[in-house]
């Protein structure tokens, strides 16, 4: 060996021993705040559930990690799931966990796996968008308008926020100053953050919710509180100002609609104020001598099976019954919207009557009263008027619509949404109106 490479050979070896080990890659800047304002405090109680499906969620999240086709690195997206845990002060935290494997573009266009895998820890977090919570109208509608074309004024944002990211391969979360960061941790934490930068959370209009339950109940709505449920499903439970409000369950009907990426389940009582309404007003209005005493909803799989009890002022005051099957149902209307109607069949009246009233029954006063279509009108029937519009936007280029309905024992409509549907090329639903 020539003197000269000796000599590069000594100084390379003594500034080696003289120095430490080399830093590791620079910790890149964290997200910034997305500016939407105070997280949503959770209440105990809800009036509508909004449940949102897995294989929902996991391609909103590819859609925000995908690499353009031109990038020269990028992840692969695995499997998805959801849980509900605690954090350190005992409060609920809603976790998305995606598994991401980085890969670079080798020589032909090919992906090169860099043999990594990590798990993307994000976190679900509310915020409700109400005049209350935001007073200036046009920040509302920036928030809640993603194309920037509406007016809504109600709304929750549910956003994606990083809460860790998992090296599976060091069994250890990955941090900046750790032994072991390196060079890929720092490129997959960076492309991580990025992406959360431009990440858009899912948004729900809810005046179109606010507006259906207002006509239910009979007068304004107003959303009062938000909760969370992540428990293999995302449920977002909306709690309002009127009807009866039930404990949260963040346990999820969606399972047995496999073709829905969402459901809503709405406060029956809410259902119930307006048959009973309904049914009052018609028959007073129908004939003075009317009065309604009572009426009573059950929730069945045919629909809802109506009884309404009452008193014609006639013959010394004869007390009835009558009865109607009202059955729901989804249809698309002629400007793509799904509205929500309910079709009643026909009613039947069935007078109740002492001896001392048998003349009256055989006179023609009384049959004329309990005939003609008098009894269909003590519960409005014979056709099928709208009772709200059951699609709303969640986001740039998705609108979530109805498809199917379930009255057993509940009120709940299962959804799609026409990302979804441009995303695994299926056509949408339901049927049109007729």
């Amino acid at each position: 060996m020539s003197s000269l490479k000796w000599l590069l050979l000594v100084v390379i070896v003594a500034v080696c021993c003289a120095c430490e080990t080399l830093p590791g890659p620079a910790c890149p800047p964290a997200p910034a705040d997305p500016g939407y304002g105070t997280p949503a405090v959770p209440v105990p109680t809800s009036s509508l559930n909004i449940e949102l499906s897995q294989g929902y969620l996991r391609e909103r999240v590819r859609a925000m990690m995908d690499a353009p086709t031109t990038a020269s690195s990028g992840v692969e997206i695995g499997t998805v799931r959801l849980s509900q845990e605690t954090d350190a002060q005992g409060a609920p935290l809603h976790l998305l966990n995606v598994v991401i494997s980085p890969w670079m573009r080798g020589n032909g266009d090919s992906l090169v796996s860099l043999q990594r895998s990590y798990e993307l820890k994000l976190q679900l977090i509310p915020y409700l968008i109400t005049p209350a919570t935001e007073p200036d109208s046009n920040r509302r509608h920036a928030l809640l308008c993603p194309n920037g074309n509406c007016t809504n004024n109600n709304g929750l944002l549910l956003r994606f926020a990083f809460y860790e990211l998992f090296s599976r391969i060091n069994q250890a979360p990955v941090a900046c100053g750790a032994a072991n960061y390196d060079m890929i941790d720092g490129q997959v934490l960076t492309s991580v953050y990025k992406s959360m930068e431009t990440a858009k959370p899912i948004v729900v209009q809810a005046d179109g919710l606010l507006n259906m339950a207002a006509g239910l109940a009979g007068s304004p709505v107003q959303i009062t509180g938000v909760v969370l449920g992540s428990d293999l499903e995302l449920k977002v439970g909306l709690r309002f100002d009127v009807g009866t409000p039930g404990i949260f369950d963040p346990q999820v009907s969606l399972s047995h609609f496999p073709d829905a990426d969402w459901g809503v389940s709405l406060d029956t009582s809410l259902l119930s104020m307006a048959v009973r309404r309904s049914a009052i007003a018609q028959a007073t209005g129908t004939d003075p001598r009317v009065s309604i005493n009572g009426v009573g909803i059950s929730y069945t799989p045919a629909g809802f099976d109506v009884k309404a009890a009452g008193m014609i002022n006639l013959c010394g005051g004869i007390n009835f019954t009558a009865s109607t099957l009202v059955k729901p149902q989804l249809c698309r209307k002629s400007d793509g919207q799904i509205a929500l109607q309910v079709c009643s069949g026909k009613a039947t009246t069935t007078p109740k009557i002492n001896v001392l009233q048998g003349i009256c029954y055989l006179g023609s006063q009384f049959l004329g009263a309990f005939s003609g279509g008098w009894a269909n009108a003590v519960i409005k029937t014979g056709n099928c008027p709208d009772m709200g519009i059951v699609s709303f936007q969640a986001g740039p280029g998705d609108i979530l619509y109805g498809i199917k309905l379930d009255t057993d024992n509940i009120f709940y409509i299962a959804g799609r949404s026409t990302f979804m549907d441009a995303r695994i090329s299926r056509n949408p639903a339901p049927a049109d109106c007729p």
